[in-house]
């Protein structure tokens, strides 16, 4: 009887320590992945003087600008999912299907599927770099 209550009793401490882990790591993602993302917004919202510099280097900046704040947004919606899940499994009683994570899964690889496509639509060199490329000229 009583290696059942040490048992019950290390197995509940257990699980709230994997919970506060689980808790620290997406915690320390998230801050990680905001911060750049936040960096970059505010200081293109502040952006320097335009008397400063000419106006091919201002379309260049904005351009990578442009492709930065892309990538970056669409790595956050495609990675928020796989957050929220894992955070629902450890911290609610909700828990998510096969089915839902194979899903989340494929979400997560279609964010390095699209950033060639991003780079294309947004640098033209990139995009004749890569023409050639497929093209085999």
């Amino acid at each position: 009887m009583k290696f059942a209550c040490l048992s019950l009793c290390l197995s509940a401490c257990l699980s709230i320590s994997l919970s506060a882990y689980n808790f620290i790591i997406l915690t320390l993602l998230g801050i990680l992945f905001e911060t750049p993302f936040l960096t970059i917004l505010f200081y293109y919202l502040n952006r320097i003087n335009v008397s400063l510099y000419t106006q091919g280097v201002l379309r260049v900046r904005k351009r990578v600008t442009l492709m930065a704040v892309t990538v970056t947004a669409i790595f956050g919606i495609l990675w928020a999912r796989d957050i929220i899940a894992h955070n629902l499994d450890s911290f609610t009683s909700l828990r998510i299907s096969k089915l839902g994570y194979a899903v989340i899964h494929m979400l997560l690889l279609l964010n390095s599927a699209v950033n060639p496509f991003v780079y294309a639509l947004v640098n033209t060199n990139f995009r004749e770099k890569l023409q050639g490329m497929i093209c085999c000229s």
